[in-house]
């Protein structure tokens, strides 16, 4: 497994919430890739714990979707299916639509101002990580006015199984400026507290980029396929 940078995550939380956060922030950055063995013995290394918060880690990575148990390997980090995109992209849209359907009338304009900010500062950056943290807060800006903490958490979740798979449609597609016009129309929506219109428009924004994602990974698929059969006919 490739050595990440763990500075930045405070010594006196939890160790299994240290271990958590670190884990999930390198699998979401790419830093450890899809199929990439987590050794318990390694991190528990690396992190100077014993393997008690290890294994409560790696088990709550599981549940989140980011870990698989695998038969002699342990745990390593997933990687989504074409039908596993589509369907997580399917889960955000039922969560989201609902979510902007009662947050909307509780927006306040501070929250507005806020949401304005987040939008200047995307506009303005150009590294990747600041991008996916302040496009997923534009979002959790809106979502937290509806006070649905398990909607909510269970957004976080997808989105960090997806935000993988999101740098490809930032950077290689191209996507930050289609995403930004969206946004903007989103927040033109909110203020005008047209709360059926803001769910219809986020619900096209989160299939536009699930089906980026969803074209990526079966574009791989076959790449990957190609290179098993050259092999074989290579013999």
């Amino acid at each position: 497994m490739e050595d990440f940078d763990l500075k930045g995550y405070p010594e006196p939380r939890a160790a299994r919430a240290v271990l958590v956060e670190a884990l999930r922030d390198a699998i979401e950055r790419g830093a450890i890739p899809p199929g990439t063995p987590l050794r318990q013995d390694q991190l528990a290394a690396q992190f100077k714990v014993s393997h008690i918060p290890v294994r409560e880690a790696l088990q709550e990575l599981v549940s989140e979707g980011l870990g698989v148990l695998v038969h002699n390997k342990g745990v390593v980090v997933s990687q989504l299916s074409v039908e596993e995109a589509a369907e997580l992209t399917e889960y955000r849209c039922l969560l989201e639509v609902q979510l902007s359907h009662w947050a909307v009338p509780r927006l306040s304009k501070l929250d507005f101002e806020r949401a304005r900010q987040v939008l200047d500062e995307l506009d303005r950056t150009r590294d990747i990580d600041v991008m996916l943290r302040l496009n997923a807060e534009f979002h959790a800006v809106i979502y937290r006015r509806a006070e649905r903490p398990f909607f909510l958490k269970a957004v976080e979740n997808v989105r960090v199984n997806l935000g993988r798979y999101w740098r490809l449609a930032w950077l290689e597609l191209g996507h930050k400026l289609r995403s930004q016009y969206e946004h903007r129309r989103i927040l033109r929506l909110c203020e005008q507290r047209k709360a059926k219109e803001v769910g219809e428009l986020i619900e096209r924004h989160i299939r536009t980029t699930g089906a980026l994602i969803v074209e990526y990974l079966r574009r791989r698929g076959a790449e990957s396929s190609q290179v098993v059969r050259t092999r074989v006919d290579g013999r």
